[in-house]
């Protein structure tokens, strides 16, 4: 994580990135794609929703204003059971490393892509 912004029920964390894409996902991402400044971010914060809604069940989005957060909204009502959840579910997710976790989301949307045409 670089950092964490938020307040109330409402808050957005700002992935380390990395200095550049893997060669591995470079070459399966569109050059359009490739060509857009905040790929990485969009890539590794899409990563890491997508790992952890598939292996925790925890829902989560990105949202952009100047940097790309994955926005963390759980109920009102969550209490700090919830959040040592969220937390250790993060931190599963993130200790996978970048190149892992990129390679492994394109890779699934690359095959996902393929099975439906």
């Amino acid at each position: 994580m670089a950092s964490v912004a938020g307040r109330g029920a409402l808050h957005g964390v700002y992935l380390r990135q990395g200095p550049t894409l893997p060669k591995a996902v470079r070459d399966l991402i569109p050059l359009s794609l490739a060509k857009d400044p905040q790929v990485t971010a969009k890539l590794l914060t899409g990563a890491v929703i997508a790992a952890l809604y598939r292996d925790h069940n925890i829902l989560t989005f990105f949202g952009s204003n100047q940097r790309i957060a994955l926005i963390v909204s759980p109920p009102l009502v969550a209490g700090e059971e919830e959040v040592q959840i969220f937390l250790r579910a993060l931190g599963d997710v993130l200790s996978r490393g970048v190149r892992r976790l990129l390679t492994d989301f394109v890779r699934e949307k690359v095959s996902a892509a393929k099975a439906v045409r």
